[in-house]
């Protein structure tokens, strides 16, 4: 979508110019919040608790916004309106909104680390990259513990939403080294399962719906839902510090995340898991309804070799 429109600091622009300066400190300190919403049919889901979230995390990591939340909802709507077209018939959209502390000054005398003057706020849009999640929604992910450990609670980064992420980068070249197919699942200092670099975990075992407590992961949009989805079909939902021995009495496992809402997973480890176990079914089709449609059915029409599921 180069040829659609982007925000940058009050400038509306084509995507094709959209740039960070080398100097930017979100560049030369990976000082970069970011946050991701999707469309359903069209019309976004979840904006206000994704730029709640945004506005938060930039407020934990430092980072100046001058714009508040009407702000941002003004722009991903004129970002909706001008780019949704250009997407094909049976498209989605993506918006990405990024904020960094701004460039840094040129000045020799003052420090690497003294703030900008301006903060670097940025909004584009992606179409949804339905092919790049198909294979997970459909036939289930699969997760390998790695060795890489989760950044430590004390620093406060786990549950802001950055692109500081080289310790993630780390994570999955371990286990890709192990199975092309895996994600990484990372493990705390105390040995706790807590996330991928993309989705939240949530086991079940004894027909409860478990997931790491708040505080010790990113906070996810996604998960939220599932809660309000679980209500709907009477399962009970429940933040638990789960360790890996966890996995031997889990009879289902999920992953939930913005593009995709959630997914079954098929295997952590050598656990295997049913997909779809009865209890995403239920949530799943709860979803459904709520939506009036099958939100999945276009990453089944995008799995390659579909024809011969």
């Amino acid at each position: 979508m180069d040829n659609s429109l982007a925000y940058r600091n009050g400038q509306w622009l084509p995507r094709s110019n959209l740039n960070i300066a080398l100097d930017d400190l979100g560049f030369l300190w990976g000082a970069t919040v970011v946050d991701r919403v999707r469309t359903y049919r069209r019309q976004w889901h979840g904006l206000s608790d994704h730029i709640e979230r945004f506005l938060s995390n930039c407020h934990q990591a430092r980072i100046p916004v001058p714009l508040d939340a009407a702000a941002w909802r003004d722009i991903a709507d004129r970002l909706l309106q001008e780019n949704g077209p250009l997407l094909p018939p049976d498209g989605e959209l993506c918006l990405i909104l990024l904020a960094t502390p701004g460039e840094s000054t040129r000045s020799g005398h003052l420090p690497l680390s003294q703030p900008a003057h301006q903060s670097t706020l940025i909004a584009y849009t992606d179409s949804l990259p339905l092919a790049r999640y198909a294979a997970q929604v459909v036939r289930g992910a699969k997760l390998l513990v790695a060795k890489m450990p989760h950044l430590s609670l004390a620093q406060g980064l786990r549950t802001i939403k950055h692109r500081s992420r080289l310790f993630w980068w780390l994570a999955e070249q371990q286990v890709r080294d192990i199975d092309a197919e895996a994600q990484a699942l990372l493990l705390d200092e105390a040995g706790h399962l807590t996330e991928t670099a993309t989705s939240n975990l949530i086991l079940v075992i004894d027909g409860v719906l478990h997931t790491p407590p708040a505080g010790h992961v990113l906070p996810g949009i996604s998960i939220a839902w599932l809660k309000a989805w679980a209500a709907k079909c009477g399962i009970p939902f429940q933040e638990t510090l789960l360790r890996v021995e966890h996995l031997t009495r889990a009879s289902e496992a999920m992953i939930s995340s913005t593009p995709f809402g959630f997914a079954p997973v098929r295997q952590i480890d050598n656990q295997s898991f049913p997909v779809p176990g009865p209890l995403f079914q239920q949530l799943h089709q709860t979803w459904c309804q709520q939506l009036g449609y099958d939100p999945h059915a276009a990453f089944r029409a995008a799995l390659p070799g579909r024809s011969q599921l």
